[in-house]
């Protein structure tokens, strides 16, 4: 497991008997990146060890971590993406609404555009529809990329 760069979390959590807020985690205390499958258990028992222990804990586990938990899980290989990714926290910061740096209009909407054709789109739709039907999944969670350029100006302050 290698240590990771600090970051900053916002997570929207109403708290049990108190009006929902927006927790913000800044600056953690430790953070763990499992690269490697023969890490990832550790990981999670590390992050549980921390949540025992007290504190708040943030992460995630990837899809292509699976064979740490099955060895024949099939899974593509991606060597840029942590396989499970854990921060520890002493505290959240509170806030009842998110500040809002601007408000968007025409001049600051993105144009998504999807990476891939229509004809591409429908040709995958339909392989999978026809794996499922012969019976070799039941399930495929489909995705693709969507690229927008920058706003042709920076927001104001």
């Amino acid at each position: 497991m290698t240590p990771s760069a600090t970051c900053g979390i916002r997570v929207f959590r109403p708290a049990p008997g108190a009006p929902p807020a927006w927790q913000e985690f800044r600056d953690p205390t430790q953070v763990l990146s499992a690269t490697r499958h023969e890490d990832v258990l550790s990981a999670l028992a590390t992050a549980q060890q921390w949540q025992e222990q007290g504190a708040w804990v943030i992460g995630w586990v990837a899809y292509e971590a699976g064979p740490a938990f099955e060895p024949a899980l099939p899974v593509r290989p991606d060597s840029t993406t942590p396989l499970a990714w854990f921060a520890r926290f002493t505290q959240p910061i509170l806030h009842s609404a998110l500040p809002v740096p601007f408000a968007p209009d025409q001049d600051t909407r993105l144009d998504w555009q999807p990476t891939q054709s229509l004809p591409d789109y429908r040709n995958h739709i339909q392989t999978i529809r026809d794996a499922i039907a012969r019976g070799e999944t039941y399930q495929v969670n489909y995705t693709f990329f969507l690229n927008a350029p920058p706003p042709p100006h920076p927001p104001p302050p």
